[in-house]
């Protein structure tokens, strides 16, 4: 469902709706409207609104905007209290265009790290989504640190996927490897068929490996 109205009335309904579902509906339809108030209004909820689970669905509507304003709102924010909208809010910051300030911002929670490790591993995807030039030697450095799950080399993986850069191909297929934890292989598997997908040059060389390791078991 969806609910429409002037800028003023859906930044009423953000604002003061009791009901979490009716304040996630005006954000939507906020930046749907796109404008430098319905942008403002977003950014107020994003700071300020009492559950995560809104504040983190607010991230990706400003994240998809791209604007300058969506970025400050968004670097207004990342220092969110709760880890599940802080992670939300890192992974919006990679949806914009490359500007230095998300860089720094991103590059310090990856080099400094976070209570999160899903915010920590965002952090690097997000700074490969957007190109930044030091972001794969960054992101494999910090998938060497100790971590519960995999987490931050699956993030590290998924991220090298969307640099769309046919040098990390080896790093790829090293963690497809036996020793290597089992959900990291299963992301290197997946992010190898996503940079085949974009890059024709790997496509052939990718789809015979995934193929092998099929057939293998491998």
């Amino acid at each position: 469902m969806r609910i429409e109205g002037s800028s003023a009335l859906l930044t009423a309904s953000l604002t003061n709706d009791s009901c979490v579902v009716g304040r996630i509906r005006a954000a939507k339809a906020l930046a749907k409207d796109g404008s430098p108030k319905a942008v403002a209004a977003l950014g107020s909820a994003l700071k300020s609104d009492e559950f995560w689970g809104v504040r983190a669905e607010i991230a990706p509507l400003l994240g998809s905007l791209g604007t300058a304003s969506a970025r400050e709102a968004l670097l207004a924010a990342v220092d969110d209290p709760h880890c599940k909208s802080r992670a939300a809010i890192v992974d919006a910051l990679g949806h914009l265009p490359q500007h230095p300030d998300v860089v720094d911002r991103l590059t310090r929670i990856a080099t400094e790290g976070d209570p999160s490790l899903q915010v920590e591993g965002n952090s690097i995807r997000a700074l490969c989504r957007m190109k930044a030039d030091h972001a794969v030697d960054l992101a494999m450095k910090v998938a060497e640190r100790p971590c519960w799950g995999a987490v931050l080399p699956c993030r590290m993986l998924e991220g090298l996927a969307l640099t769309h850069d046919p040098a990390v191909l080896p790093t790829l297929f090293a963690w497809t490897a036996p020793e290597k934890p089992e959900r990291a292989r299963c992301t290197a598997a997946a992010s190898l068929g996503r940079l085949a997908k974009r890059v024709e040059s790997v496509r052939t060389e990718v789809v015979e490996a995934l193929i092998e390791m099929v057939q293998t078991g491998g």
